[in-house]
């Protein structure tokens, strides 16, 4: 499409205008009936039509051409050619066509940012210095910030949370739980498995908060003002009875008294056994089969016979309380022992 080719045309400058005044009409081609004459259609009517057309094909980058019929419509088409994608990309010629971007307009730029037009007319560039845009989803939360922010409730990977966590109101995890390399566990099954420490209403127990051993192995516990020290549970000691005596252990040191009656020669053994050889020791009772009274006396011990199970009574001798020793009654004497050792 281009301007006519003919004689008596004229430049721009020469071309007939519009007049400044009369009403604007429609265009007729008469009625002899009724004596209605028809339009004349005036050249700067011509020259208006001409004009808005050339400056659709020229504001497209279209050089006029009159082989060419269908710059107009490739004109509009290259004007309007963003409107195929709803949102169409920033264009600067579009904006220079239609005077500037009406307010809230939405457009997207180069690198799929979106913006919306926050004044009319707006001929500034999204993103720029002092443009009147601003982003589309400003205020608005993204998915990877989304990410950033919250615990996901489908997600295969661990997740990690930075900062004090508060909980309010009921709480529900699984009875049992891995994380990493450890237990989760409710508060039922650890009700029934820990020893609280917190103490019972109406006690005067108090709460634990510290465990440590001391220097001397013990157990110390602290609630946060002072600490007391627990004896060790292997210094505790513990005892017991048996027929003709009677045993009390302190860690693995058993110690055992008994009576017995024995003779020289007589292979001795403990009530109770022992892990090693232990410590023994002998002392007769006051003998009264005979009159006057004697006493007993001194009791030897072979020290190499001890043994873990047993040991050999070597000597038993008499005294008197007048004076003399004599031999031991032929059943024998009636004899206190002492025996002390460890038991692992």
């Amino acid at each position: 499409m281009d301007l006519l080719i003919a004689s008596n045309t004229v430049t721009l400058d020469q071309a007939d205008k519009a007049p400044a005044s009369g009403t604007p009409g429609w265009a007729t081609d008469g009625d002899p009936a009724t004596g209605q004459l028809a339009t004349d259609a005036p050249a700067w009517h011509y020259n208006m039509m001409m004009s808005e057309l050339i400056a659709i094909i020229k504001a497209a980058g279209i050089t006029p051409s009159n082989a060419d019929w269908s710059q107009v419509l490739k004109a509009m088409q290259t004007i309007f050619s963003p409107a195929q994608y709803g949102v169409a990309p920033y264009s600067a010629q579009l904006a220079q066509l239609v005077g500037g971007y009406p307010i809230g307009a939405v457009v997207f730029d180069a690198d799929g940012n979106y913006w919306r037009s926050t004044q009319a007319s707006n001929m500034s560039v999204p993103g720029a210095d002092g443009a009147k845009w601003q982003s589309l989803f400003n205020g608005y939360a993204t998915e990877n910030w989304a990410k950033d922010q919250f615990l996901q409730l489908a997600l295969a990977t661990l997740q990690k949370v930075t900062g004090p966590v508060a909980f309010a109101g009921q709480t529900t995890v699984p009875d049992v739980e891995a994380f990493a390399g450890g237990d989760a566990l409710n508060a039922k099954t650890a009700e029934g498995r820990y020893v609280k420490s917190v103490p019972a209403a109406g006690t005067t127990n108090k709460r634990i908060t510290d465990i440590w051993e001391n220097a001397d192995g013990r157990t110390v516990m602290g609630d946060g003002v002072g600490s007391n020290v627990l004896a060790s549970l292997s210094d505790v000691p513990t005892s017991g009875t048996f027929t003709g005596g009677y045993w009390i252990q302190t860690g693995n040191i058993r110690q055992i008294w008994w009576s017995q009656t024995v003779k020289a020669g007589d292979t001795v053994p403990y009530p109770l056994a022992f892990a090693s050889a232990p410590r023994v020791f002998a002392q007769q009772n006051i003998h009264k089969s005979q009159e006057p009274y004697w006493e007993m006396g001194f009791v030897c011990i072979d020290n190499e016979s001890v043994t873990a199970q047993n040991f050999v009574l070597n000597t038993t001798l008499l005294y008197s309380n007048t004076g003399g020793t004599f031999g031991p009654p032929i059943d024998g004497s009636s004899i206190n022992f002492y025996a002390a050792g460890p038991v692992s």
